[in-house]
């Protein structure tokens, strides 16, 4: 991460996670002076970056967003869209193009060291690298002795984990629970043996896994609170909280689940045996 003199820079660059007001004013001249994007859809990026004046409008339809910090956030960027347009659109970079992706690494370090460049690594949504790609592109960057600098932001993590109301002293971040029962009752149990009772457990969930991944945490963990949330930062922002069995009715009877959760809850305490009292 220590910058070095006179070299090409990739740039971890978080986005919004659904609240376009919440990209920082860094990302933003981050992205405009990127020679490279390197994201997971073009199109979906590049509309990002026409919201946000970066490119061009072009017929592209106005956020949902309403209420008055994103009305006003809205109308501050107008008044320096001057000077946040670009005048060229960056050079798109697709992990979804590449079946290998150690080829598209390659091409990016290629371009790196060809000549002094600023490349921007973004996810579709919040910080890049947390159950997202782009490992393999940051350590290949280092290995070549190129600067990587890294831009606080968004985080469905960290934002789900402030709100949820359990201790955050101490945190583990299990990433996307495995798609296959077994694999992730597997990881559910190995967490469930560790001794550090005090520490609280997030995860990322798809909508098709969530019922099954609530019924694996109550199997394996017993009737624990949970904090579910989905579209955080969005004006439809939910979270619940509740025993992991209530959870299971509430979700089980929904006719039609929406987007991608996160899961927050910690190992009920459980009181000591006479013996060791």
């Amino acid at each position: 991460m220590n910058p070095k003199k006179s070299t090409s820079t990739l740039y971890i660059v978080p986005t919004p996670i659904g609240n376009l007001a919440d990209i920082s004013f860094r990302a933003l001249l981050v992205l405009k002076r990127a020679d490279v994007i390197v994201c997971e859809n073009p199109y979906h990026t590049s509309a990002l970056l026409r919201h946000l004046k970066l490119l061009p409008q072009h017929y592209v339809k106005k956020p949902k967003e309403t209420g008055k910090i994103e009305t006003e956030f809205f109308e501050i960027l107008d008044k320096i869209k001057d000077g946040l347009t670009r005048r060229q659109k960056p050079v798109f970079i697709a992990f979804g193009a590449y079946k290998n992706t150690s080829r598209l690494v390659q091409e990016v370090v290629n371009l790196m060291t060809g000549k002094k460049i600023n490349v921007a690594l973004v996810s579709s949504a919040g910080t890049p690298l947390l159950s997202d790609p782009g490992l393999s592109l940051v350590k290949a960057v280092e290995d070549h002795n190129l600067a990587v600098k890294p831009i606080p932001g968004p985080s469905a993590l960290v934002t789900a984990l402030t709100v949820s109301g359990f201790n955050l002293n101490y945190f583990a971040f299990l990433g996307m629970l495995p798609k296959k029962a077994g694999q992730r009752q597997k990881l559910l149990s190995d967490w469930q043996k560790n001794t550090f009772t005090k520490l609280t457990l997030a995860a990322y969930v798809s909508k098709h896994q969530l019922v099954a991944s609530l019924r694996d945490i109550l199997s394996v963990f017993g009737p624990v609170t949970v904090f579910v949330a989905n579209d955080l930062t969005k004006f439809n922002e939910q979270g619940y909280k509740a025993k992991v069995d209530k959870l299971i009715d509430f979700f089980g009877n929904l006719v039609k689940i929406k987007g991608e959760f996160v899961l927050v809850f910690s190992p009920e305490q459980k009181e000591p045996s006479p013996e060791t009292r």
